[in-house]
């Protein structure tokens, strides 16, 4: 399996949060628990990780029919494109001789325009714009997909509404998928080039109602600063002679205009089309990679399945060795008003905060401090000058990682050796908490030897 994400892992990542929206919390943490028995050391830092969960949760997705599906439609579009490439050429070569002029309008100045206003786009556009998206909604439609979404309950705009935040992913695959599409057409373009130039006397002419010498000079200097990346290719390099020959009025076996005109196509159509599929491939590449490993939902699945190593961590360490015993302090809580310390942006306000601790603990919050946790070990602005206890309510789902510990010792610090610190779990969707969890909290704060620390239950 490779190491990196490719498209289809952000698409099927994306059709598996809409499918654990619909799920409840209990099944899922069923099947992570079944997916962590056969992989006990994921952490889901790396890609193959991620990756390795997705295909294994992912069965009844429509990933892969949905990549079958791109895959025949790119490979029949790029052999149409080839074709128009070829048949492109053929109707540019239909007469011989060729007019040399529209030859270069056509196989050079429209290379130029078409490449600039690519090149721009890639430089100053932010999105795939609305065209971009039309295509890729369109190949949205896979019809595994729209059924896979219908049984679901959704639809295909519902999802691709979704799918638009990751616009630099967008745009960088749109521009890899027409790119890669522009080097087929090329290669048949060069391919009708090189059949007539081998099954026909192929010859380019020009005329001119100017003096023939001076025109024919000035069209030379123009046509050697287009042959500057070829320079060392003296047989396919323009010259007057060459140009004088190739006048109407002028003897046409004495010019050979084939190596600069393939030159031409080969350095002004194939190369650069080549060199921007492999750049519009890395930069997707790479917001693919960013965009996935730094996705908000990633880190709440890490936090899934650090609650649940945790707990069969706790549970072996119960079973082989004696912890030390979680002593909560003596004081009352009765008879102590609290500090609302808001860590980790816990939304509830301050008066409604007040409804719960009067209810669970027996006494209000008189105060509130919000402490900057990247600074929390340096400075203490903001602290309530006061000697009353500190509450710190924390969500149900939160694990007391190593961070969230220490964060308490820091906390410690701060309140002095005696401020009774209390951790209280808070359900906000106002679901049971349950003793694992609890218990899970007051072995790990036990670790501190904190006699003044300890955990209840908000609500």
């Amino acid at each position: 399996m490779s190491s990196k994400f490719q498209f289809f892992d952000l698409f099927n990542w994306e059709l598996r949060c809409l499918w654990e929206d619909q799920q409840s919390f209990e099944d899922l943490k069923l099947e992570d628990e079944a997916f962590l028995k056969q992989n006990k050391h994921t952490t889901l830092s790396e890609p193959h990780e991620i990756k390795t969960w997705l295909s294994s949760v992912s069965v009844d997705s429509p990933t892969q029919s949905f990549a079958i599906f791109c895959s025949a439609m790119n490979k029949g579009l790029s052999l149409l494109f080839f074709i128009l490439g070829a048949s492109f050429c053929f109707s540019v070569l239909t007469q011989n001789p060729v007019d040399l002029s529209i030859a270069m309008g056509l196989l050079l100045g429209l290379q130029l325009v078409f490449l600039g206003i690519v090149i721009f786009t890639m430089l100053f556009s932010k999105s795939s714009g609305p065209f971009g998206e039309l295509l890729l909604s369109w190949s949205f439609r896979s019809p595994a997909v729209h059924r896979w979404l219908q049984e679901k309950g959704l639809s295909i705009d519902t999802f691709f509404n979704i799918f638009r935040r990751h616009q630099k992913v967008l745009k960088w695959q749109l521009s890899t998928w027409t790119q890669s599409l522009a080097v087929t057409f090329h290669l048949g373009l060069i391919f009708a080039f090189i059949s007539r130039v081998i099954f026909s006397d192929l010859k380019f002419v020009w005329s001119t109602s100017l003096p023939l010498t001076e025109q024919a000079q000035r069209l030379n200097d123009w046509m050697t600063i287009f042959s500057y990346p070829w320079i060392w290719f003296s047989s396919a390099l323009p010259s007057t002679d060459m140009l004088l020959s190739s006048h109407q009025t002028w003897n046409l076996n004495e010019q050979r205009w084939w190596p600069w005109v393939m030159m031409m196509l080969l350095c002004y159509g194939l190369i650069p089309r080549v060199l921007l599929a492999i750049v519009s491939k890395i930069k997707s590449d790479h917001y693919l990679q960013y965009d996935l490993i730094n996705d908000s939902r990633i880190n709440l699945l890490k936090q899934r399945f650090n609650a649940i190593q945790l707990g069969w961590s706790e549970s072996k360490t119960q079973q082989n060795t004696s912890s030390k015993p979680y002593t909560p302090a003596n004081t009352p809580l009765q008879a102590t008003p609290f500090v609302y310390i808001q860590l980790f942006n816990f939304p509830l306000k301050l008066t409604e905060l007040n409804d719960l601790s009067q209810i669970r603990l027996g006494s209000n919050c008189i105060e509130q401090w919000k402490p900057e946790l990247d600074k929390i070990s340096l400075s203490n602005e903001g602290m309530p000058n006061n000697t009353h206890a500190w509450l710190c309510p924390i969500e149900d789902w939160q694990v007391p990682s190593k961070k969230i510990i220490r964060y308490l010792k820091d906390l410690r610090e701060m309140a002095g050796e005696n401020r009774l610190i209390i951790i209280a779990l808070c359900s906000l969707d106002k679901k049971h908490i349950s003793e694992n969890r609890l218990h899970l909290w007051r072995s790990h704060c036990a670790q501190t030897q904190d006699s003044f620390l300890r955990v209840e239950v908000l609500s």
